[in-house]
């Protein structure tokens, strides 16, 4: 279970799966961000992580980039969870 978050966006992205709002501060807004981004979907399709996908991993994750990888992967399973289950 993920941690509870004072962010609204967060808070509506954990119940509707298309959830389109994000806050800019919010890592857990970011993370969401990512996991629907081109960079996230090439890492997965060619099992290796670009220069760009890398980079903004570093800018939200710092040298915990590849911890971020992980969030943004668990993320996109999570959204893909919702979805697979019809919640909207």
């Amino acid at each position: 279970m993920a941690p509870v978050t004072q962010c609204p966006d967060c808070y509506q992205a954990r119940r509707i799966w298309h959830w389109g709002g994000y806050h800019a501060a919010c890592k857990g807004c970011q993370t969401r961000a990512l996991s629907k981004g081109l960079g996230f979907w090439k890492a997965q399709r060619d099992g290796s992580i670009g220069r760009e996908y890398r980079d903004a991993l570093q800018s939200i994750f710092g040298a915990d980039w590849l911890e971020g990888h992980k969030a943004v992967k668990t993320e996109a399973s999570r959204i893909n969870d919702l979805k697979t289950k019809g919640n909207d």
